[in-house]
């Protein structure tokens, strides 16, 4: 901590940065240490008595320097006509600013957003007649924790689409003279858009 006011007063203020990665549930004074030559005292000259400065000061105050993560889920990485997947949305740690708004897609429609804390839910539904893969991503910095660290960037979810039907492009049969007597067979070859 670094000296920033207070001399001739009672009171004496330090100030602290905090950096990436220091974290605690309830931050304490664990030691008092002047650098060489510096001194507290009063106005008679008497050397303050300084160890009851490691202490753990009255309140609570947390350190929080950790970007929550979010994990996306599905319940149908393969979508097909009349799918609807089911996602799921973990937080690593609780949220209150995480809306479907933070939900980046393609390929698709997002609906039934829900959820609170850690844990949220959302249905996709795919494109119509589309064999185009669908994504589903939040962004980093898309949301925050409670102490309002922005969230990491979610691995990217994708999924397989196909909602094309397979049609019957055309029906064939060999040709002849077009003429079937009583007992004989024609083979017809029904073609689809698709394999079938």
């Amino acid at each position: 901590a670094t000296f920033t006011g207070g001399s001739g007063t009672s009171a004496l203020t330090f100030s602290y940065t905090v950096a990436g990665g220091e974290n605690s549930s309830d931050l304490a004074v664990t030691a008092f240490n002047l650098p060489g030559g510096a001194t507290v005292r009063n106005a008679a000259a008497n050397d303050a008595d300084v160890s009851g400065a490691a202490t753990n000061p009255a309140g609570v105050l947390a350190v929080d320097t950790l970007a929550p993560t979010v994990t996306i889920g599905t319940d149908d990485s393969a979508l097909k006509i009349g799918d609807v997947a089911h996602l799921t949305f973990t937080l690593s740690e609780a949220s209150t600013t995480f809306t479907s708004g933070d939900v980046a897609f393609t390929g698709g429609t997002l609906s039934n957003f829900a959820g609170s804390g850690t844990s949220y839910t959302a249905d996709f539904t795919p494109t119509p007649g589309s064999t185009a893969g669908a994504t589903v991503n939040v962004a980093a910095g898309a949301f925050t924790d409670a102490a309002g660290n922005g969230n990491i960037a979610a691995t990217q979810l994708t999924m397989t689409v196909d909602t094309v039907a397979p049609a019957v492009t055309s029906v064939t049969y060999p040709v002849g003279d077009g003429t079937l007597m009583a007992g004989e067979t024609v083979i017809l070859t029904v073609n689809f858009s698709e394999n079938v």
